[in-house]
């Protein structure tokens, strides 16, 4: 395991006593994902090699996903896993919490960052032509169970698809069960749907 490669590497939440130290770490690395903000103390965890903090993940959740939107690890101690350690870990952290999704947005360009999602059980997504974009379960080719539809204008659906039924872009039909719709302003609706429509 890649623990045995650095002794005494252990990653837990970030406390408070942690700030200065994280703030120290993020301006002396090049971020391996986009940063948006301030890191929040409460929603970070950290790896922690004897006493020195060697990497980070941070990320921003509402009561139904998550979006990471840090991950950082000191350039002496890239290439033992400790990314790969510290996203495991803040995923099973919030599976445990309830949350069904968890975002990542990458450059694809650099395949630094998607080979340690990949690594990590993240699944990567494509566009549609116009913008649209799944994440979710799949049978024989179509949208099946639960799964995330992102539009292109910012607009997402988190929730249940008709069993086989969606294969294509926009087929409103398909929102089937229990599902929230999130609105690029902020307003959502959380319950249940039929064909399509609130139910």
């Amino acid at each position: 395991y890649f623990a045995l490669m650095l002794p005494d590497l252990c990653v837990r939440p970030a406390v408070m006593a942690d700030r200065e130290a994280l703030a120290a770490l993020v301006e002396a690395i090049d971020l391996e994902l986009l940063s948006s903000g301030q890191i929040v103390v409460e929603q970070t965890f950290i790896a922690v090699q004897v006493d020195t903090l060697v990497g980070f993940v941070t990320w921003a959740q509402d009561e139904m996903q998550a979006v990471i939107v840090g991950l950082g690890v000191r350039e002496d101690r890239r290439r033992f896993g400790v990314a790969t350690m510290l996203l495991n870990d803040v995923a099973e952290y919030l599976r445990e919490g309830g949350l069904r999704l968890v975002e990542v947005t990458v450059n694809a360009a650099e395949p630094g960052p998607r080979a340690v999602l990949s690594l990590s059980g993240f699944r990567q997504i494509g566009t549609y032509a116009n913008g649209d974009m799944y994440v979710g379960e799949w049978r024989k080719h179509k949208y099946y169970g639960k799964g995330a539809y992102i539009y292109s204008n910012g607009d997402k659906y988190i929730g249940e698809w008709k069993k086989g039924k969606y294969y294509k872009p926009d087929n409103l039909r398909a929102r089937h069960g229990h599902g929230t719709y999130i609105y690029v302003n902020g307003d959502k609706y959380v319950g249940e749907w039929k064909k399509g429509k609130r139910h």
